[in-house]
């Protein structure tokens, strides 16, 4: 019993769980860009639900914010918004643009029975459908090179099919509507937390993180970073250092506070230094074998891959690119470029199409 109690004080002494960094993959690099920041480019279409121009500024200060963060030195540079052709992931040996898109109708009704793209992928960009999650507000899709985790491209596309998009202060919107002059699903906290991973996180399980995987209709928080969210920016961009390109998603071991020997009370019975030591070890390699993102019990969350992505382009061995989707931003239900890339490099490299990552609504009780 008195060892159960020493290792479950352990336990509450343990530090939560940090950032997250996306791979190539499940084991593959870690996602990164050569260069610090990289520019972006919003659809001109925009989104019905918001019609004044302040969604196209929500946009702008959600980069903004990453920007801001005076350990790191990001820039991120607006190509002005046009009537883009919509189409999401890299074009190799042409211009890339990293789009902010909104997507206003359902692959699910827009794509005709039997139609290639359903087996093959791609109907989104087919269409001009949103083939994500239901349950997600938005998606981005990364492209980078398998063999190093160098980021090419970012797009981003958020779901208008399913969500209400607003860009007020305030208040949260009832449930069911009206959506005016109220917060709904906030276009500044989605894509606060999408522009992060086009950067190359993923998602962290602090709850108070812009890059924790679920947000609630009213929310407005991710529009200010956590400390999880700064750490994990500043590890990979360092104001002043170089890009860290291969490190795990901290460059040290977890802090564990054990009480300093010969301090405090003992007795023969107490719980012994090994058995705590062996405690640590236990946790440390639960971590390590722990998935890139813990679905949170009960809550659909974006954690799960597209279906048919990484692994099925990289099995074909032919594509020099491979088009993953990172995680979604979900609500809980219930109660760049890289133009300077020349063919040669292109050629010994395969590039990998980027995961889908996203944000999750959760849901009042």
């Amino acid at each position: 019993m008195r060892l159960f109690a020493a290792l479950a004080a352990f336990a509450v002494a343990l530090p939560a769980w940090p950032y997250e960094r996306t791979r190539v993959g499940q084991n593959g690099p870690f996602l990164y860009w050569a260069t610090r920041g990289h520019s972006f480019q919003i659809d001109s279409r925009g989104t019905p639900d918001v019609t004044d121009g302040s969604a196209f500024d929500a946009v702008r200060k959600s980069y903004a914010t990453w920007a801001a963060v005076t350990c790191s030195d990001l820039m991120f540079q607006e190509e002005p918004p046009a009537a883009t052709d919509r189409q999401i992931g890299y074009v190799q040996g042409g211009t890339n643009h990293n789009l902010v898109l909104w997507r206003t109708k359902s692959c699910a009704a827009a794509v005709p029975s039997g139609d290639a793209c359903q087996t093959q992928g791609g109907c989104n960009n087919k269409y001009d459908c949103w083939d994500g999650d239901s349950k997600a507000i938005a998606t981005t899709t990364t492209t980078s090179r398998t063999s190093t985790g160098e980021i090419l491209d970012a797009d981003t596309e958020l779901n208008d099919v399913g969500f209400p998009f607003t860009t007020v202060d305030g208040p949260p919107c009832p449930a069911g509507g009206p959506f005016s002059g109220c917060v709904a699903f906030d276009v500044q906290n989605t894509m606060t937390h999408e522009a992060g991973h086009t950067l190359g996180l993923g998602h962290s399980t602090d709850l108070n993180a812009t890059m924790y995987a679920f947000a609630p209709s009213g929310q407005t928080s991710k529009r200010t970073l956590g400390q999880d969210d700064i750490d994990g920016i500043c590890f990979i961009y360092p104001k002043g250092g170089p890009t860290e390109t291969g490190s795990g998603s901290s460059s040290a071991g977890p802090t564990v506070p054990f009480p300093k020997p010969g301090g405090g009370c003992a007795s023969a019975g107490a719980a012994s230094w090994a058995a705590l030591l062996g405690a640590a070890a236990l946790w440390r390699s639960s971590r390590g074998r722990r998935s890139r993102r813990p679905r949170a019990p009960g809550q659909t969350s974006l954690q799960d891959e597209a279906p048919g992505g990484d692994e099925r382009e990289q099995g074909r061995g032919q594509r020099k690119l491979a088009h993953q989707r990172e995680d979604r931003l979900i609500p809980e239900q219930g109660g760049g470029s890289d133009d300077g890339a020349d063919e040669a490099d292109r050629e010994e490299r395969r590039l990998a199409p980027g995961d889908r990552d996203g944000i999750l609504p959760l849901a009042s009780s």
